[in-house]
């Protein structure tokens, strides 16, 4: 599991300001969270939970979209496009987060239930 899921990290891109630490922060946290609910809620099953599976299809949507936009169809950055300014590997986030159990998430964060 790579360390940018739960953990703080610097990146080296030189598409954001040196002091663009808060924007950082940020575009790694909105991965983080859509991984997250990826992770979680993708076994939710639509006629019991909808909000939870619907947090799950937007999430897998985002997170697996192809297109080359910086931007969707919803205004929002594109998955891709965020790693491209972080300098992260798309690929591996992917398969991360295809990886990761509600186990892995709890071993991680203590308390599944809080998400």
């Amino acid at each position: 599991m790579g360390p940018f899921l739960f953990a703080s990290s610097e990146f080296s891109s030189d598409a954001i300001p040196e002091n663009g630490v808060a924007a950082r922060r940020l575009l790694t946290a909105i991965i983080r969270r859509a991984v997250l609910d990826f992770a979680l809620y993708r076994d939710a099953a639509p006629e019991d939970d909808p909000l939870r599976a619907n947090l799950a299809a937007d999430a897998a949507g985002w997170l697996f979209f192809d297109g080359l936009e910086s931007v969707d169809e919803d205004g929002r950055y594109t998955f891709l496009h965020i790693c491209q300014l972080l300098g992260l590997d798309a690929k591996q986030i992917r398969d991360q987060a295809l990886a990761l159990t509600r186990d892995d998430l709890q071993r991680f964060n203590g308390d599944v239930g809080r998400f």
